[in-house]
């Protein structure tokens, strides 16, 4: 029995209905602007995923256990992991926030345009919030210790607000690949 040209089997249906395309790509679209399509969307994803793995990674783990330390040890983790973490985390705020632009720039993808907003709101957050308390945290001397736990736990609740706003670039993201 032969085959007519044209007609679908189940794997191609199947692979049709879980394409990990980009929806919004039309029909008409080339296999390599497709792809183009996909990989600019993916890397907004994936660096959406690293940061925000970094940041739950903080709030979920690490700043528990800083909390668990008496306030001069603590300060001092607190100081020496921020020194890590903040280029780290910032970078991939704005590689995210600008791979999410891109892709809006260059297919028209709302759905990137609302994640990259989401993770570069990061940046004023930290510029205009997070830093006040960055600073004061840097700064405090051993006779100061007592107001080390308080800006702490400050810290940590603006940090989750970073988080937060991870995950809903990552949802933004990945509704890039719904179908």
């Amino acid at each position: 029995m032969t085959k007519k040209m044209g007609s679908s089997s189940p794997v191609t249906r199947l692979g049709d209905k879980f394409s990990l395309a980009p929806s919004l790509s039309s029909g008409d679209e080339s296999g390599a602007d497709r792809r183009g399509r996909l990989l600019l969307a993916l890397l907004a994803l994936v660096a959406a995923s690293f940061f925000t793995g970094a940041a739950m990674l903080v709030s979920v783990a690490e700043q528990p256990a800083r909390l668990a330390l008496d306030d001069e040890p603590m300060l001092t983790e607190w100081r020496r992991s921020y020194d890590r973490a903040a280029p780290m985390q910032g970078s991939l705020a704005l590689l995210t926030g600008l791979a999410g632009l891109l892709d809006r720039w260059l297919h028209g993808s709302e759905w990137s345009l609302i994640g990259g907003l989401l993770i570069l709101a990061c940046w004023p957050f930290v510029l205009i919030v997070v830093m006040p308390v960055n600073r004061r945290l840097k700064a405090l001397r051993l006779d100061e210790i007592a107001q080390a736990r308080p800006l702490v736990l400050k810290w940590g609740r603006y940090h989750a607000v970073r988080t937060a706003l991870g995950l809903a670039a990552i949802l933004a993201f990945a509704m890039n690949f719904r179908h």
